[in-house]
């Protein structure tokens, strides 16, 4: 499966007491028979809601000047070297709708140069498209659908932004 980015929503009080503990206390949430501290008992502790799963292609780039690290103990930034686990903020969130947002407008442009092909691709692209459509995603508040389409994750982004409360929740910028 591959690396992979995902944006998690967390309550901030929990989150809070969390964020400044050393590795040793972390490592207390994992399996007592592990010697690492893994980012799933992070999930399971803070009760983290995932929102959208960016895949293995995510603009980490685009919102990289955003990120603020989650955990503050430097032992831990270099326990977890293989993980990425970050704050981020709405104006991130905005980052990536806009680069969401010229994605598409790129694909549209390239598809009219080539009216021809690049039609019969895209519709054919299309009907695939709406026979697979991922359902409406009933269990997850923040996410609008399951699919992981460009065009569909814009609007999944905006989503979030629109019922993102700042104030009691983290938006989490996770890589595993």
């Amino acid at each position: 499966m591959g690396y992979r980015n995902y944006i998690w929503v967390v309550d901030k009080k929990k989150a809070d007491l969390i964020r400044d503990l050393p590795i040793k206390e972390l490592k207390k949430f994992s399996n007592p028979e592990d010697s690492y501290f893994s980012i799933f008992d992070l999930r399971e502790k803070l009760k983290a809601v995932e929102a959208i799963e960016l895949g293995k292609y995510a603009p980490g780039d685009v919102i990289s000047k955003y990120l603020t690290n989650f955990f503050t103990d430097k032992t831990v930034l270099k326990e977890i070297t293989d993980t990425e686990i970050s704050i981020i903020d709405s104006i991130a969130l905005k980052a990536l709708i806009k680069y969401y947002k010229e994605e598409m407008i790129k694909f549209y442009k390239q598809l009219s140069k080539d009216i021809n092909i690049g039609r019969m691709q895209h519709e054919f692209g299309e009907l695939a498209a709406w026979t697979q459509m991922a359902d409406i995603d009933e269990e997850n508040k923040y996410n609008l659908t399951t699919s992981w389409r460009y065009d569909h994750a814009l609007f999944n982004f905006m989503y979030l932004y629109k019922i993102f409360n700042s104030k009691k929740q983290y938006l989490l910028w996770v890589g595993y």
